[in-house]
């Protein structure tokens, strides 16, 4: 399955990411903000 990045928000302690997967399908992942998130 491939996805690719279409946004990414930072809310505070947490980052929402947007995949997009295909036309029809939009993954919302929230990820919480350590150390281990890297700005691109």
């Amino acid at each position: 399955m491939k996805g690719a990045v279409e946004s990414y928000i930072y809310q505070g302690s947490a980052v929402l990411i947007n995949i997009r997967i295909n036309d029809k399908t939009l993954m919302k992942v929230r990820v919480p903000a350590t150390s281990e998130v890297v700005n691109p």
